[in-house]
C-alpha cells in the first residue's frame, strides 16, 4: 500500500486536531498563539506512516494548504531544527515543490538520536516573513520494529504533517460573572382575612313588621318597624329594587312616608 497523502489531507480537514502519533510515538504540537485576525500556519494533522506506507523510509513528510484548502504554489518552505543543534549547524529551510501525487517535501531523519522540530515558513524563505507557525515536536526514528524488514524498524520510521494557512478568529473574552444579589428578608406573612361577620339576628316574618319606605328613583330605603304586640325588635337597614309604578299607587301619610306590610327577603338569602 503506497502512502497516499491526499487521503490523509481529507481526514485532517474533517478533524483538524488529528494526531495519531501522539500517544505511541510521543509526537506533540507546539501551538502558536495568534492575535485576533492574524494569518498563521496551523498544523491540522499528524500521521505516523504504517509499515506498508513507509517501506523502510525515515522521513518527516510535509505539505501546506492555503486559505482555500489548495496546495501552496509554487513552493512552500519549512524551517526545522533538532535537539542539541549548535547555531552554526542550523539547516536551510526545507523546500516543498513536489508534484501533486506526493507530499510537497520532506526532511530526512538522521540517526535514532536525532529529535527533530519543524514549522512552516510559508511562501518565503526568509524566516517569519509569511506568517508565524505551529511547530511539530519530538519527531525521531527510535521506535520498535513493525511489520517485516521492509516496513518500520528502529531507525526507519516516517511521519507526515500538514500545515494549513489560517486566519485566527476573534478572541471572545469570558463573560463577567453576574453579581450575586444581596439576600432579601422573607416577605411579611399575609394575614388571614378577617372572619365573616356572624349571622344576622333572627329575621322577623312579614307578619311581624311594617316597612317604612322612602322612594328615590327605582331604589327604596326600607326600615323594618316592629308592631307593638311583638315587643322590641332590632332595626334592619337594606336597599331593595322597587317597581316605580307600584310605589306611585301608595298613599303617603302626613309625614310623606308610606307604611305597609310586605314580605322581605333577607339580603344574601
Amino acid at each position: 500500500m503506497a502512502f497516499d497523502h491526499r487521503t490523509w489531507n481529507d481526514q485532517f480537514l474533517i478533524d483538524p486536531n488529528y494526531n495519531d502519533a501522539a500517544v505511541k510515538y510521543g509526537v506533540s504540537i507546539f501551538r502558536h498563539n495568534p492575535a485576533s485576525g492574524e494569518r498563521y500556519w496551523r498544523i491540522i494533522g499528524v500521521h505516523h506512516l504504517l509499515p506498508d506506507e513507509n517501506r523502510g523510509g525515515h522521513n518527516l513528510f510535509f505539505d501546506a494548504l492555503d486559505l482555500d484548502g489548495n496546495r501552496v504554489r509554487p513552493v512552500v518552505w519549512v524551517n526545522w531544527s533538532w535537539e542539541g543543534m549548535r547555531p552554526e549547524e542550523e539547516p536551510a529551510p526545507a523546500q516543498g515543490d513536489k508534484p501533486d501525487n506526493e507530499p510537497a517535501g520532506n526532511i530526512a531523519l538522521g540517526s535514532v538520536d536525532q529529535i527533530v522540530y519543524a514549522g512552516c515558513n510559508g511562501r518565503k524563505i526568509i524566516r517569519d516573513t509569511d506568517g508565524k507557525s505551529d511547530w511539530i515536536q519530538r519527531v525521531h526514528t527510535n521506535h520498535p520494529d513493525q511489520g517485516d524488514s521492509e516496513g518500520n524498524t528502529i531507525g526507519h520510521h516516517s511521519f507526515y504533517v500538514l500545515f494549513k494557512e489560517t486566519i485566527a478568529g476573534e478572541v471572545v473574552p469570558e463573560p463577567e460573572p453576574e453579581p450575586t444579589p444581596d439576600p432579601q428578608p422573607d416577605p411579611e406573612p399575609i394575614p388571614d382575612p378577617a372572619p365573616n361577620p356572624g349571622p344576622y339576628p333572627a329575621w322577623p316574618t312579614p307578619e311581624q313588621m311594617q316597612m317604612k319606605i322612602t322612594v328615590a328613583a327605582n331604589k327604596a330605603w326600607l326600615m323594618a318597624l316592629p308592631e307593638d304586640e311583638f315587643g322590641e325588635i332590632s332595626f334592619f337597614l337594606m336597599t331593595v329594587t322597587v317597581d316605580k309604578n307600584w310605589i306611585n299607587t301608595l298613599e303617603p301619610d302626613s309625614d310623606g312616608d308610606v307604611h305597609f306590610v310586605a314580605p322581605i327577603t333577607r339580603p344574601g338569602v
